[in-house]
Order: C-alpha cells, then sequence, then structure tokens
C-alpha cells in the first residue's frame, strides 16, 4: 500500500513541475500535499504498532523495520 500511495505521490510531483499555468499548479499543490500527510499518517501508524509490539513484548518480524522509512527514504528506494 506504501509503495502505490509513492508512486501516484511522485506522478503528482512530477506533474507539479511540469505545469506550466499557476492556476492548475495550484489546483496540483493540495494533492501532492495529501500524498505527503497519508504517507506520514501511515507511517506513525506503523511506529505506534511497532513501539506496541516491543512494549507488549510480541515479537516483531526480524525484517521489519523497527520504525518507518521518512518520506526522503521511501522517495530513494521506491521512485528511481
Amino acid at each position: 500500500m506504501k509503495q502505490s500511495i509513492k508512486f501516484k505521490e511522485d506522478d503528482n510531483e512530477l506533474q507539479l513541475k511540469l505545469e506550466t499555468d499557476p492556476r492548475a499548479k495550484t489546483q496540483r499543490l493540495p494533492y501532492l500535499q495529501g500524498y505527503e500527510t497519508n504517507y506520514y499518517r501511515i507511517a506513525a501508524d506503523y511506529n505506534a504498532w511497532s513501539r506496541n509490539s516491543l512494549e507488549g513484548d510480541l515479537i516483531r518480524p526480524e525484517d521489519l523495520p523497527a520504525l518507518a522509512p521518512s518520506l526522503s527514504e521511501m522517495k530513494s528506494q521506491v521512485c528511481q
């Protein structure tokens, strides 16, 4: 799910950069901000889940990170 959000954000970010009409840029910006906000919400949920697992002495699978990657880290991993 996170990757699909990232791909949409990258598309919106590209469209915003390529847009020449200032009014259209103004309309595209809230979409980009919405995707960023949604990513931060998902990351916060993941971090809370991870923290609760550790506090509850539950075992988190080794291949899952302790904290969600930052938005810039996800961009570098997913958008190449």
